[in-house]
């Protein structure tokens, strides 16, 4: 379980498919878009030692799930509202760090975090004003480091009291929902026997598995073993 005190550093084992469930249950039209911004996510925490589920919840806390609803706009490609401090321009517009494509924005999201993250470089190219504008010195030193657990964010930009509290809670629903057919089947044979008491001797539970990887699940003899409440 992710709390206030997990690290930012290292990596995790999971599927870009994983990580996008938490956009397409909100936008099914996005799962696409989701799915390749994902595997950026989960290909760039490895060069910079970055939690790519913690960075993904965040990049869900910061645009609404890519629906992006706040200052930022879509196609600014930029996943952490990074520059976007409230600021104006002179024609009255909001300011906000702008990158040629989703990859840049990936990177640019990263290296930020490393300037929170880590008291060094992680990257010696990535870890600059050329890919995140804002990783600037800090009193002499490279990063402003504000230390390496979650709730070491908190100086991220205007962030609220609250902001790690939503990372941390979006993050956690990454691996409390199924994420294969084959999880979704058993837990809909679960569902099924949960409102079912038994009165004979047992019977069995089969999930089939075609060529197609689709599931289906068939719950065989219920008769000789449950009976409908």
């Amino acid at each position: 379980m992710i709390t206030q005190e997990t690290s930012w550093h290292g990596t995790v084992d999971l599927k870009p498919q994983q990580l996008a469930a938490l956009v397409a249950d909100k936008s099914p039209d996005l799962t696409d878009v989701a799915e390749h911004l994902a595997s950026l996510y989960l290909s760039y925490q490895e060069l910079f030692q970055i939690r790519a589920d913690l960075a993904w919840a965040q990049m869900c806390h910061e645009t609404n799930y890519l629906r992006y609803s706040g200052i930022v706009p879509k196609e600014s490609n930029n996943f952490a509202g990074i520059g976007a401090t409230g600021e104006k321009n002179p024609d009255g517009t909001y300011k906000y760090n702008k990158f040629d494509n989703a990859e840049l924005g990936v990177i640019a999201h990263y290296a930020h975090l490393a300037w929170y993250v880590y008291k060094d470089h992680v990257h010696p190219v990535f870890c600059s004003k050329a890919y995140d504008p804002r990783h600037f010195e800090v009193g002499g030193r490279p990063h402003r480091y504000t230390g390496e657990r979650l709730k070491d964010l908190m100086g991220w930009a205007v962030p609220g009291l609250t902001y790690t509290k939503k990372i941390a809670q979006i993050a956690n629903t990454i691996y409390e929902r199924p994420h294969s057919a084959v999880e979704k089947a058993k837990n809909v044979v679960l569902e099924t026997i949960r409102g079912l008491k038994p009165v004979g001797s047992w019977s069995y539970i089969a999930i089939h598995h075609s060529v197609s990887d689709q599931f289906n699940t068939t719950v065989y003899g219920l008769s000789d073993r449950f009976r409908g409440v």
